[in-house]
């Protein structure tokens, strides 16, 4: 009963039939349909939170301990290419050319944890 209300109610968005207020809008673009969460005092979008960015976070506030493995996921998630072609290091570029190499040592020591941070900020 829920899930179906749910489904009747989403397709009634986007038709843009009226439904009663419900905390989360769908819209679509690019042809995705995009789901985000509001807030039902204040209607304010809730930004929801990927692997790739809570992992990017935990790195950012404890650099130590981590593999090469997860920053290639965070690196995936936020449109960053790498190449590691049998050798030691991991060569992350980010698409405006600038490159960062990275042992692929394990673990990974934390002044490349931090630079890689920096890089797919944007910093």
């Amino acid at each position: 009963m829920v899930a179906e209300y749910r489904m009747r109610t989403s397709l009634q968005i986007l038709k843009n039939e009226s439904v009663p207020y419900l905390p989360f809008f769908l819209s679509e673009a690019g042809g995705h349909i995009n789901f985000a969460l509001t807030d039902d005092v204040t209607g304010n979008t809730i930004q929801t939170m990927t692997a790739a960015t809570k992992l990017l976070e935990a790195m950012r506030r404890n650099p130590l301990d981590w593999r090469i493995e997860q920053l290639q996921t965070v690196a995936r998630q936020h449109g960053i290419d790498w190449r590691q072609k049998g050798s030691s290091h991991c060569v992350f570029i980010r698409s405006d050319g600038q490159t960062l190499p990275v042992p692929a040592h394990r673990p990974t020591k934390p002044v490349y944890v931090k630079k890689f941070v920096e890089l797919v900020r944007g910093d």
